[in-house]
């Protein structure tokens, strides 16, 4: 699952975000995160990955996922809250949709692209 975002670490600086999330079988996550000057990019490794709580240095973090009262849930080793994020997975047109499933603040929500792994 991938999807662009702007920044809400620091809006003032009109960064862009995108971040994918690679599910595995066995129900652990990789999170990787590049950053831009724009929605389309040029894209680079992100120097940290943040939350409001917690922050860690480089591009990649891991967790764990599961499906849940039809809802897709999210968890992460360091950063992020101790709650698991949890969003219903909507598809209209073509395009995908996430939506939180309860008000914990997140980047998550909005369009998502959904697709195999192509490139490491």
């Amino acid at each position: 699952m991938t999807y662009v975002r702007k920044s809400l670490r620091n809006p003032a600086q009109y960064r862009y975000l995108r971040l994918r999330r690679d599910f595995r079988p066995d129900g652990s996550m990789l999170l990787t995160c590049e950053t831009g000057p724009s929605a389309g990019g040029p894209w680079e490794p992100c120097r940290q990955i943040a939350t409001p709580r917690t922050k860690i240095e480089g591009s990649r973090e891991v967790g764990v996922w599961r499906v849940e009262a039809e809802s897709l849930c999210l968890q992460f080793v360091s950063v992020g809250s101790r709650e698991p994020l949890c969003f219903r997975i909507h598809r209209g047109a073509g395009r995908y949709y996430a939506k939180a499933t309860h008000a914990i603040p997140n980047c998550v929500e909005g369009d998502v692209v959904i697709a195999p792994r192509t490139s490491p």
